[in-house]
């Protein structure tokens, strides 16, 4: 029993030595104050978008919801608002049929894009058209074509 409580004395001795003698702890690298800072991406910033998928005019429908992902970020004031990768939704507008003279077409409108904090950007502007290759070919757009999207509104965002 006595070397039980010699053992225990020893260890919290050697624990208040240890615990006076240490090191103080720095504070993690980012900053808790301004890790939720609200940030306002301004209205017509450039939004830089690619397809996810192939699209072919035959097998579309005017009105059809698209997917996009964004190429770059989106940064201001040294904060990202929205990251690469980040989901856009667009929209087939029109399609146009190929006929013995002209390329088929298809016109594309994205609507909005996802911010870091998850809410839904407003884009505007800018539909796009796509021209088959040829007169009388239908068009396609192949996987990873660029697209350029506008922010419709000024917006405020919770930045990382």
């Amino acid at each position: 029993m006595k070397k039980y409580v010699a053992f225990t004395i020893a260890i919290m001795a050697f624990s208040a030595f240890a615990f006076c003698h240490a090191q103080p702890m720095e504070a993690p690298a980012f900053h808790l104050l301004n890790f939720h800072k609200k940030v306002t991406i301004p209205a017509g910033t450039v939004i830089f978008l690619e397809t996810n998928d192939q699209l072919d005019a035959a097998s579309m429908t005017v009105g059809q919801l698209l997917h996009f992902k964004v190429k770059t970020d989106v940064i201001a004031e040294g904060r990202t608002l929205i990251r690469t990768g980040a989901m856009a939704t667009g929209q087939v507008k029109a399609i146009g049929a190929p006929t013995y003279n002209q390329a088929g077409t298809i016109t594309i409108d994205v609507l909005f894009v996802q911010a870091v904090d998850g809410q839904q950007i407003s884009t505007t502007g800018l539909e796009q058209t796509f021209a088959g290759v040829y007169p009388g070919s239908p068009a396609t757009v192949e996987s990873g074509v660029s697209i350029a999207a506008f922010t419709q509104n000024e917006t405020t965002i919770k930045a990382e």
